[in-house]
């Protein structure tokens, strides 16, 4: 279902949510976007999660490459490529990670996945 409030639209409130960075902000806003949830707007939770809750990220990176896999149909060595960047977005290496998922993503037509993770990490460096 989509709410509109005078706060705007579910997404423009999920936006400012990210924007913001609170993980229990996010979620909230998240829960009122229409479902299924993108695949672009649950990698922009899992990156709130890798900054501001890193003891939620492994669950919810788990669950965003579980979509990924399933949704675009990834090849093993994508799949595996795709866990494995995934893990480094928490730590302190991110960039490598960060740019191999974004080849995954571009080259499974989530570019605005893609676009979100490379903002996100120049604005993370």
């Amino acid at each position: 279902m989509f709410v509109m409030t005078s706060d705007g639209s579910a997404l423009t409130r999920f936006e400012r949510a990210v924007k913001i960075g609170n993980p229990n902000i996010v979620l909230a806003a998240a829960h009122e976007l229409p479902k299924p949830m993108l695949l672009r707007d649950a990698l922009r939770v899992v990156l709130v999660f890798a900054v501001a809750a890193p003891e939620r990220f492994p669950a919810a990176a788990a669950r965003f490459g579980a979509r990924l896999i399933s949704e675009r149909r990834l090849s093993v060595s994508e799949a595996q490529l795709a866990f494995a960047a995934l893990q480094t977005l928490a730590g302190p290496d991110r960039e490598p990670g960060a740019e191999a998922l974004c080849v995954v993503l571009e080259r499974h037509h989530e570019t605005e996945a893609a676009q979100y993770l490379e903002q996100w990490l120049r604005r993370s460096t």
